[in-house]
């Protein structure tokens, strides 16, 4: 049987975690029981877990959630503390300056890797300036059109 791959992105996972002005605390705990399952369970059918934050710490990052991830990515991290959150180690302050440069760590295997990175300036080449993007024509007034065709027709 051939199951099709999906893939769950949680972008600001911090957000997701702790309750506030944003979200109740039962909010919170149902999107925890919800991404817990989708992590212990959702590879047997197909389904993976990309989680994200830019604030790492223990309250941001359940525990259950982040024991049944297949593999993290670590980048940069200002502390220590921030780096143990993701990785168990103090490693990621270590990292050298290099944009994309990042620890990898699956199970017990721990390496450093460099990931793919287009600067800004690359990306506006391959995207082009703003300026020569199209613009959609405003939208006109169908009466206002049909008149200006009609008044083109008995120009003729």
């Amino acid at each position: 049987m051939n199951l099709d791959r999906q893939v769950i992105v949680v972008d600001e996972a911090a957000e997701m975690f702790l309750a506030g002005h944003h979200a109740k605390s039962e909010e919170i705990q149902s999107a925890r029981r919800i991404l817990s399952k989708i992590a212990r369970q959702g590879r047997a059918v197909g389904i993976h877990l990309i989680v994200a934050t830019q604030r790492p710490d223990t309250k941001s990052l359940d525990p259950q959630v982040k024991a049944n991830l297949t593999g993290v990515i670590c980048f940069q991290m200002m502390n220590d503390a921030s780096s143990i959150a993701v990785l168990g180690n103090g490693r990621a302050t270590d990292l050298p300056a290099i944009p994309g440069r990042a620890i990898w760590k699956s199970g017990t295997e721990i390496m450093e890797v460099q990931t793919p990175f287009m600067s800004t300036e690359q990306a506006q080449v391959l995207l082009g300036p703003e300026e020569k993007k199209e613009t959609k024509p405003e939208p006109q007034d169908v009466s206002e059109s049909m008149d200006t065709q009609a008044l083109e027709t008995n120009n003729l």
